[in-house]
């Protein structure tokens, strides 16, 4: 009875932001091959991986233009499904000792407060063209694009799976953001010392469609007579859907949005910034090229229909239920259920339902990523590649600040209109080992690729779940 009205706590954390490691959606080459951009693409991806790779590959055309490029992804360190099967879905009752220890392998120590994370993430390319001449490459594209991520403490599982007879001390903290923007981005890279060395730069200007950044810390003090909850909490929301979460923000409603209704913007109005993308490709032999590349340096300044909300209180007390029995004849007519249940209603209001609501614009900062990688081709049908990506903060699009590793290689089947076969392997950052496959098509003048990257388990090699797909339509050359 005494944590039930934790659960409601539980769900609101999650409700801040809009339902919908590291994102960073690179195209259907790289993910094909488990994610080596930062060396390997020379094609119009490069604008959104490595710039300077626009003008460090032999292109059979002088204009590219791309149609119709479109990018998934789902994973993190939350989603370890052995975890989940046990706790909720095997049927069986769970002892406080084996909910303890899948606590203890799934979020770590429940006490250290530390996050388990998941990102969810969409990426378009409607359209996008470069032109080579030279030692200059220039490109320009329209890029669509939305990540979610969801990350909570082990203590929410802790106090609901063993519950309340133990004392202790329940950090339960949440982290959930979201971020959709429309971006419209140029190009430029240029080739120095007879080819050897390449340098691109690819600034871009950003239109904010919706943005939610909501920050939950509490600690549950669980005693002999009482539970004490101190908390607190920052939620800050810019457009549409973001702004009507915190509206109607309260631990109390069976919806945040029951009432609502909701049309999503994919040209900006709520804010708008600027983006910036970095690379350099140094060609150590004429087969062996290493690049580097710092992705999303920049920021969104979002003052339309910009709030921020905060709680009016920061503790809820519960020393036990005191009986008044003639409230309850009176009342309740001796329904002891009914009104066990409505004064800890009434205490859980005098704590949570009070909301602290600010409007005025506030600025965020894009999900910036350093990548580094190697490529090799071994002949001129085979290419093998490998690098590491890393986040450089904690914004959407960004999971975890570990390192990821990627290996993989591409070999085309063919001559002059060739069938690309791609594999590899992704591990580290923010999920297990996880494997890549993806195809295309080459002619003279058109291109089509997809890639695909699946975890086979979430518990090899790692922790979570990671998943991805990319297809791109039609790459033309001109």
């Amino acid at each position: 009875m005494r944590i039930a009205f934790f659960i409601p706590v539980f769900i609101f954390s999650l409700l801040l932001a809009p339902a919908s490691g590291q994102v960073n959606l690179r195209g259907p080459a790289s993910t094909g091959v488990g994610g080596g951009g930062a060396a390997m693409i020379d094609n119009l991806d490069a604008m959104h991986v490595n710039p300077a790779t626009l003008s460090a590959g032999s292109r059979r055309g002088r204009i590219s233009i791309g149609i119709g490029q479109l990018s998934a992804f789902a994973g993190g360190d939350l989603l370890q499904f052995k975890y989940y099967n046990t706790a909720f879905t095997s049927g069986n009752e769970l002892t406080d000792e084996v909910a303890t220890e899948i606590i203890n392998d799934w979020f770590g120590d429940p006490s250290s407060g530390d996050l388990r994370s998941a990102e969810f993430g969409a990426d378009a390319v409607p359209l996008a063209f470069a032109v080579q001449f030279g030692d200059w490459a220039i490109g320009s594209s329209v890029r669509s694009r939305t990540t979610t991520k969801i990350g909570v403490s082990g203590g929410w599982l802790d106090l609901i799976l063993v519950g309340d007879e133990e004392q202790r001390d329940i950090p339960m903290n949440a982290d959930i953001r979201l971020l959709s923007t429309t971006e419209f981005g140029v190009a430029f890279s240029k080739s120095f010392a007879s080819g050897l060395v390449n340098i691109g730069v690819a600034p871009r200007y950003i239109l904010g469609n919706e943005f939610s950044e909501n920050v939950f810390e509490s600690v549950a003090t669980i005693s002999a007579d009482s539970i004490v909850h101190r908390f607190d909490y920052l939620s800050r929301a810019a457009g549409g859907l973001g702004t009507r979460v915190i509206d109607n923000l309260s631990f109390f409603s069976p919806s945040v949005l029951e009432n609502e209704s909701y049309s999503p913007s994919f040209l900006g109005g709520a804010g708008a910034g600027y983006g910036l993308d970095l690379g350099v490709v140094v060609k150590a032999s004429p087969g062996i090229r290493i690049a580097a590349s710092v992705t999303d340096i920049g920021s969104i300044t979002w003052d339309q229909d910009a709030e921020t909300a905060r709680p009016a209180n920061n503790e809820f007390r519960f020393d036990g239920l005191n009986l008044d029995l003639d409230r309850l004849d009176d009342e309740y007519n001796g329904d002891i259920v009914d009104y066990a249940q409505d004064v800890l209603d009434s205490l859980a209001r005098g704590a949570y339902e009070e909301v602290i609501r600010e409007t005025g614009s506030f600025t965020s900062k894009l999900p910036t990523a350093f990548h580094i990688g190697g490529r090799i081709s071994a002949t001129r049908k085979l290419m093998v590649v490998g690098g590491s990506s890393m986040s450089l903060n904690k914004e959407a699009g960004n999971v975890a600040s570990q390192p990821s590793l990627h290996v993989g290689a591409e070999y085309l089947l063919g001559g002059a209109i060739g069938l690309p076969i791609r594999g590899g392997v992704h591990v580290g950052g923010s999920g297990a080992f996880a494997v890549a496959g993806g195809f295309g098509l080459r002619t003279p003048v058109y291109d089509f690729d997809i890639g695909f990257i699946v975890t086979p388990r979430t518990d090899i090699a790692g922790a979570g779940g990671r998943y991805a797909i990319s297809l791109s339509l039609a790459n033309i050359r001109i």
